[in-house]
């Protein structure tokens, strides 16, 4: 029994807890301390249109207006790996880094985006903001709450936090804020 509890307590924080909040507030906590046999099996495609993201292909077509070479951190390997991998090719300066994973203690976020931009942090003269994908071209706070989070885990990261955080919807048009 203490097992289960302990092991339920180190529950990552993600970006899909701020939109499980925002829909439920009592959502996060069911899915850290209740029994996993009595929660709803969910698919993983019902998440992402949950999450009011686009599949693969469709990001993909939405970054095309992008003209620095983007580069994808592969989905093989555990969330401690594809952190390295991460923040390898953050310190390396690479301009645009797919579905990186940016992980701090119990937080794991793995934004869309992660866009190289000139300024100081701990990596040299460049640092990264983070930018999700969605469908939608509507800005809510739903995705601010998980912009402010990327940038929380990018500080820890590169001891900078962005400013600014971003979507890009399914056209390719972009909205930020502040």
């Amino acid at each position: 029994m203490k097992k289960t509890a302990q092991k339920k307590q180190q529950s990552s924080l993600t970006a899909t807890t701020f939109f499980q909040y925002s829909k439920c507030p009592a959502w996060p906590w069911h899915e850290a301390f209740s029994d996993s046999k009595n929660r709803a099996k969910v698919s993983a495609l019902t998440e992402k249109l949950w999450a009011d993201g686009l599949l693969h292909e469709h990001e993909m077509v939405a970054l095309r207006g992008k003209k620095q070479e983007i580069v994808e951190v592969p989905h093989e390997g555990d969330l401690d790996e594809r952190a390295l991998q991460t923040a390898g090719l953050m310190k390396q300066g690479k301009p645009l880094i797919y579905h990186g994973v940016l992980t701090h203690g119990t937080w794991v976020g793995i934004p869309d985006l992660l866009e190289k931009v000139d300024g100081k942090s701990e990596l040299g003269e460049h640092f990264y903001v983070a930018c999700d994908i969605k469908r939608t071209k509507h800005l809510d706070d739903v995705h601010k709450l998980q912009l402010f989070f990327y940038s929380e885990l990018l500080k820890r990261v590169q001891g900078r936090r962005p400013e600014r955080g971003y979507i890009i919807d399914a056209q390719g048009e972009v909205q930020d804020f502040v």
